[in-house]
Order: C-alpha cells, then structure tokens, then sequence
C-alpha cells in the first residue's frame, strides 16, 4: 500500500514538472514567433519608406508593373521581402485605360506594397506581413492618348500605335515608350521622369484626322509631374463622297439639231471632270478636298486629281472622292465622317471658289453626311455652256463649223495655285476638249463643246484656230452665276484685235468681249 502510495507521488511530480517545462517552451516559442512578426512589421514599414522615396524612373518596368524581391536577416533570421508598386487605375507603366474624359486630370497615384516572409511562417502556414500604401512618385507624370474620343467621349479606336519619346531628369538620353489602344481608344504611360514628352502616333489602315491625313501629326506636349494628362487625338475611319452631277435636276439634256429640227432631238449626259467637298470642321484650311472623274494617283498618302483632257475616261456623269484601290491607307476614302452639323457641302469645281450658294445665294448647296467605310452619292447642279462656233463673221455668221474640231482650253481662273487638303497643289486648272463635229454619234451638231457642263464661278474660254495660214486664238472669259445656258459665239472669220456682243443668259443681260491673237506663221495654241 505504502508503495502504491509512493508511485502515485512520483507520477504527479513528473506530471508537474512535464508541465512546467512545457509552458516554459510554449512561452519561448510564442516569444520567438512574437519578435518573428514584429521584426517583419518593422522590415515592412522600412519598405514602404524606401519604396515612397524612389524617383519615379525606379519604377521602369518592361512588363508594366514594378516588382522586386531581396532577402536580409535580422537575429540571425532570413526574411524575405517582395516590393510592388503599380499605377492606379492602370496596369503598369503601359497599360490600357476605362476612360476618355478629354478636360479632367487624374493623380498619377502609385499603390505601393511590401510583403515580408520567413521559414518560421511558411512553416506554419501564417499569414505573411503585407504593408500597402498609395503615394506620388516626385517626379512622375503620366499621359493617357485618347484616340478617337470624337464625336462622343465613349468611342474610341483600338489598334493604333503610339510612341511617347521624352529625356529621364532632364538627362542627355532619350527614352521611349510604346504602346496600342485598347478598346476604349486609349493608352496610358505611367512613371514619365520629365516634362514634356513628344507624342507620335501611328497609322491604322482605313482611319484618317479631320483634315483627311491617314497619319496624326507628331507633336511635343507639356506634361506635369503627379498627374496624368490627357492629350486627344482624332480619328475616324475614312469613307468617301459619290457627286452625280445634274443640269437643271436632269442626268441628261435633249436639244435640237444644228438646223433647228426638233425631230430625232440629241441627248447629251451630263458629264464633268472634278468636284469639291467642303467641310467647316476639318481641322485645316484650306478645308476642302477634291474628286476627280479620272482615278488619281496617290503617293506617300497624297492624293493627286486629274482635270479633263480630251481622253473620255477622264469625263463621267458621277465622280467620287480618292478611294486608294491598291492600298492600306484609304481603302474605303479619305473624308472624316464627321457627325451633327458636320455635313460636307459638295459642288462641281476645283476650289471653294466655284461655290454656288456663294456665287448666287437663290442656290442651295447640296451637303452630305459621310459614314466611316462607306461612299454617300449626293446630286450637284452644273452649268451649261453653248459655244457656238461660226464659219462667217460676226455680221456675217454664215453657219455652224461642223466638219472640223478644234480644240479648246477651259481654265478654271479662280482656282490658280490652291491646294486642297492632303492633296497635291492645283496650278491653274484647265480642261482641254475638242468641239464636236458632224460624225455619225452627232448628226448636225457641230461646232460645240464636246463637253458643256461646266461648274459655277468664273473662268476663261479659248480657242485655238490653224487652218492654211490663219493661225489664231479666241479668247473669252465668263462668270456662271446660275443653272442655266451661257452662250459664246466665236466666229472665224473675224481677225482683228476683239469684238463685243451682248445677249441675254440666264442672269440676264450680258455683254462679252472676244480677244483675238495672232500666232503669224507658227501655230496657234491656247496657254
């Protein structure tokens, strides 16, 4: 029993001091985990500080957000710290962005966070330490391209390159950022050490500016440190304009016979050689672009109209601005499809000098909204041109020149030396064409213009006369005012310095003048 006794005694000593020394080491092991977490807590915190110290520059990444790991002991314990930094309301450095506000400024805030781990931790399956802050880099700024943000803020154009080139800190090396517009039409860069930057957008296949140029022009802009600036770009898939041109809202003109017989009437379609489209909204003068019936050619996106000659492609009863057939940059046209009131104004002619509603307010001009990718047909008035070219003299007009076609040039004076937007510069637009003669397709109508629709505005008429030793021109000038008959006679057989005639026109009573010249024994040609 004693015994028993003893052994009972003996198990509940050991019992105690079990224990004892069992909370003893509990005690150690939570101190040590106590001071693990504290020293990571402080490792953290001095993350952190050095993290919002940085310059912007340190935080250049080629994958767009800022990471770096380092290891450091303390206590003779290794712990690991991992450093993040990435751009709020972005994905790094070159992100995509929500938003195509042109006017607002955003923060250009950084979210910093420092995540500390050790064995102990990871042993155990603890949470790590993780510290987070947001901050302002001293010298970072940030620029969002918004890319299309026009007509709505909403609507945006993906796929278009860009390039932002600027100098780190005022330094002697340039540094460059790329990047692609996402959906919303825009791309941010994050973490620029400078204040100005130069913007270079690329070309998308098929999208123009407001001025019709498939490529944004390059521009060096002011940026500000701890912001993001907006800087707007304007681009919108190209289409074109369809001019179906009319004489008094008729594709085509019935009229006698040279003798004045009615019956088996001719009918001629009505034709021409160029027309403008006109826009208030494009972004520069002189704000107008040209169509012309023949197919232009294009090189290095700058388009080239041809004006008629005596070869019959170049004369059509409809014509359409460039479309490039056999390129990228204007498959579908290059006019901006500009949105409400941007209507395009469209008139025969070669300038805005040959606008009708300028010329005589009593007329409208047709207009036309254009849609991206497609081609809009619009009707546009003409003016019709009766020359009359007689064997006789001016008492004596005798009758028609039918048997022989002499040529004649038409220059559009008042478009001397323009240029069009995106196209080449316009030297004194002429239209040289053959008088039509007795054949087989005309039965007595010769001695008039082969092609007689002419657009409004003024111009000048000459004739180039060689027939044995007569070598002369006829020279003429006109205002058209109105859709109407204009008639000029030219009568060959005169050969002194000019004559006048007065007749009635469409705007009334008008009085002309005919200037001839001589060529002597050399050819006469019109210059």
């Amino acid at each position: 029993m004693l015994l028993l006794e003893v052994l009972i005694s003996a198990l509940i000593v050991g019992l105690i001091v079990v224990g004892t020394f069992t909370g003893i080491d509990v005690a150690q092991s939570t101190s040590i985990s106590e001071r693990d977490h504290n020293e990571a807590i402080l490792l953290a915190s001095e993350s952190q500080e050095a993290l919002r110290s940085d310059p912007a520059s340190t935080f250049d990444s080629p994958t767009g957000i800022y990471e770096h790991v380092y290891t450091t002991k303390l206590a003779g314990e290794p712990y690991t710290v991992t450093q993040k930094a990435s751009f709020l309301d972005s994905d790094g450095e070159v992100g995509a962005c929500s938003a195509t506000n042109t006017t607002r400024q955003e923060t250009n805030s950084l979210r910093l966070t420092s995540t500390v781990t050790w064995p102990q931790q990871v042993a155990g399956k603890r949470a790590p330490v993780i510290a987070s802050s947001v901050t302002t880099p001293p010298t970072a700024s940030a620029l969002e391209i918004d890319v299309g943000n026009y007509p709505t803020p909403t609507e945006g154009v993906s796929g278009v390159p860009t390039t932002v080139k600027y100098f780190a800190d005022e330094g002697p090396t340039e540094s460059s950022l790329t990047g692609t517009t996402a959906s919303p039409g825009c791309v941010v860069f994050s973490a620029i050490p400078a204040t100005s930057a130069t913007v270079e957008v690329g070309e998308k296949a098929g999208y123009v500016d407001p001025s019709g140029a498939s490529k944004w022009p390059t521009k060096e802009i002011t940026i500000a440190p701890n912001y993001t600036t907006h800087y707007p770009v304007t681009l919108n898939e190209g289409g074109a304009i369809t001019a179906e041109l009319r004489y008094k809202s008729s594709s085509q003109r019935t009229h006698p016979r040279n003798s004045g017989s009615t019956s088996n009437e001719l009918t001629e379609a009505v034709t021409g050689d160029t027309f403008v489209v006109y826009n208030e909204l494009m972004e520069s003068a002189p704000n107008f672009e040209l169509g012309s019936a023949k197919t232009g050619t294009f090189a290095s996106g700058v388009y080239t109209p041809v004006f008629g000659t005596t070869a019959s492609e170049t004369w059509a009863t409809s014509i359409t601005t460039p479309i490039e057939t056999s390129g990228t940059k204007y498959p579908h046209g290059n006019l901006f499809p500009f949105p409400t009131p941007g209507a395009w104004r469209v008139y025969a002619g070669a300038c805005t000098a040959n606008d009708p509603h300028t010329l005589n307010s009593a007329i409208t001009d047709p207009t036309a909204y254009v849609t991206g990718g497609k081609t809009q047909p619009v009707t546009v008035p003409v003016t019709y041109m009766k020359l009359n070219v007689y064997t006789g003299s001016k008492t004596t007009p005798g009758g028609f020149q039918e048997t022989t076609a002499y040529p004649v040039t038409i220059t559009n004076t008042a478009c001397t030396s323009v240029t069009p937007n995106n196209e080449t510069a316009i030297n004194e637009p002429k239209e040289t064409q053959d008088q039509t003669i007795n054949s087989t397709s005309w039965p007595e109508y010769g001695g008039h213009l082969e092609h007689p629709f002419l657009p409004f505005g003024p111009g000048q008429l000459c004739l180039a006369y060689n027939s044995g030793s007569k070598h002369y021109t006829y020279t003429t000038t006109y205002k058209l005012t109105a859709e109407g008959e204009y008639v000029r006679n030219i009568y060959l057989s005169e050969a002194g310095a000019k004559y006048e005639e007065t007749l009635t026109g469409p705007g009334g009573s008008e009085t002309y003048k005919v200037v001839i010249a001589s060529a002597g024994t050399g050819t006469a040609t019109c210059t």
